[in-house]
């Protein structure tokens, strides 16, 4: 299956609307929270990417989902719908709700206040980094969220919550993790609430990953721009990571209507600034 980024706009704007907006809140509090700082904030120094990671949110299959990318510097990188404005200009590779369905997506860039920086830290810590169960609510075929955060020490955090945001009104789930689910979504809320978005950040890396066992190209459309095939490439692994000119080169043959049919699946991601790709 080719994926691009519908599903998980649409994944983002129900868990954002399933977030209420109330006061701020401490990180022992299930409260909602709302924006923390007032008027214009300053926009960090540097890219996003120049900074280590802190925060990861995914939702979907797996932790390789991820849609939202929060930098220590206070960067934010959020996936939105693919856009020509990532082949605007070439950035050379700085060292992923799904599934992808209609592209690979774009990232745009953003940026939070000191305050939202503050509170990711303090509530991640005690949610994310604490021994919580989140429980499993008696719905089907929904998907996963996953968050992973990076303490001070650069040890690095996950925790995972089936169908989270849809806790109302179903069973299967007690009441601590009910409210282990709110202080969750409370954390993700942070950065909704908080951050400023702007440009369409420039694509650096594009990972392909599945199993294709035949590609038929559209007489009509583009023609795949690598001398290797798709199948040749994937013949001996499952996953690979394009950078540089090969990534944008596949990426507009992506956007220019792609392949007419692919046998096996396949999944295409653009990547963020400093996320690892084909990591299992």
């Amino acid at each position: 299956m080719i994926g691009g980024s519908r599903r998980i706009a649409a994944a983002l704007a129900a868990l954002t609307l399933l977030l209420v907006v109330g006061g701020c809140a401490r990180a022992q509090s299930p409260d909602p929270v709302q924006a923390c700082a007032e008027g214009e904030v300053p926009e960090p120094s540097g890219e996003p990417g120049d900074a280590e990671i802190l925060l990861e949110v995914a939702s979907g299959f797996g932790p390789e989902d991820v849609h939202t990318v929060v930098y220590g510097d206070r960067h934010v990188a959020t996936l939105t719908a693919e856009d020509e404005g990532a082949l605007a200009m070439l950035a050379l590779p700085r060292y992923i709700a799904t599934p992808y369905d209609s592209g690979p997506g774009a990232w745009q860039g953003g940026h939070l206040p000191d305050c939202a920086l503050m509170q990711i830290r303090e509530r991640a810590e005690e949610i994310v980094v604490g021994d919580h169960e989140f429980g499993e609510p008696t719905i089907s075929d929904s998907g996963h969220t996953y968050v992973t955060y990076t303490d001070a020490d650069g040890t690095q955090h996950r925790v995972g919550a089936y169908a989270l945001g849809s806790e109302d009104g179903v069973g299967g789930i007690s009441g601590a993790e009910r409210m282990a689910r709110e202080r969750l979504l409370a954390l993700i809320s942070v950065v909704t609430e908080n951050v400023a978005t702007t440009e369409i950040l420039p694509l650096d890396e594009l990972q392909l990953d599945g199993g294709v066992e035949a590609v038929e190209e559209d007489p009509g459309g583009p023609e795949w721009p690598l001398e290797e095939n798709l199948a040749q490439t994937l013949d001996d692994r499952d996953c690979v990571v394009f950078t540089g000119h090969d990534a944008q080169d596949v990426y507009r043959f992506l956007l220019d209507g792609g392949f007419a049919e692919v046998e096996g699946s396949l999944t295409v991601r653009a990547l963020p600034p400093g996320f690892a790709g084909c990591v299992e």
